[in-house]
């Protein structure tokens, strides 16, 4: 097989014609190029000014996009600081929403009933991470602990009207996530990454 280009021969078609299609070839996407496209125009403050039809900006629904099960989502170690929600894997009803400095290492913590006392009982475990919120590095633990109160409450003014579940929470933290950036500038605004959303069961046997 040719390594270079120029041990690439063409027969037949006009020069137009064999630009047109290399440039077929070359764009192919692939399963990374939505993931790619969407953390490019809604995650970047340049993108390419064309959102998909129905995207959430500083929003990356890895849960939608990202091409394997979402265990294989892996979590960020970076010590930046997030707030974040976890679901009981036993009781998809119980959530949990905290605050921490290292995503990765506080829900081994969690998990190893150490975590906080809402998730230590070990019948709930283990809990993984339905979403979180991030790019935090500007914001002190006081500034992280407000958002969590914030969105801590939506949960629970939610449920007093009988609406829960994992999509209602996520609402909930994207507007935690939108309050905080109408207030904030530009490069000071927060992002949200979905790692797991609940589907829809399929009722219909045949």
């Amino acid at each position: 097989r040719g390594k270079h280009v120029r041990d690439i021969y063409f027969v037949g078609g006009t020069p137009d014609d064999i630009v047109d299609k290399i440039w077929s070839v070359i764009t192919v996407g692939n399963q990374w190029s939505r993931v790619t496209k969407t953390i490019l125009d809604n995650l970047c403050i340049e993108g390419d000014g064309i959102r998909e039809e129905n995207s959430d900006q500083n929003v990356l629904d890895l849960a939608e996009l990202h091409p394997y099960v979402a265990a294989d989502i892996p979590l960020p170690h970076a010590k930046t600081g997030y707030v974040y929600l976890l679901v009981s894997t036993v009781d998809l009803d119980r959530c949990y929403v905290g605050t921490t400095r290292e995503l990765a290492k506080r829900l081994n913590r969690h998990n190893s009933g150490y975590g906080a006392e809402e998730t230590a009982p070990i019948q709930y475990r283990p809990w993984f991470v339905a979403c979180y919120l991030t790019n935090m590095a500007h914001l002190d633990a006081s500034s992280r602990m407000s958002l969590e109160r914030s969105w801590q409450n939506y949960n629970r003014m939610e449920s007093q009207q009988g609406r829960t579940g994992i999509d209602v929470w996520i609402n909930n933290g994207k507007a935690v996530m939108r309050e905080h950036n109408n207030r904030a500038n530009e490069e000071d605004h927060i992002r949200m990454i979905i790692s797991v959303r609940r589907r829809p069961t399929n009722t219909n046997h045949s």
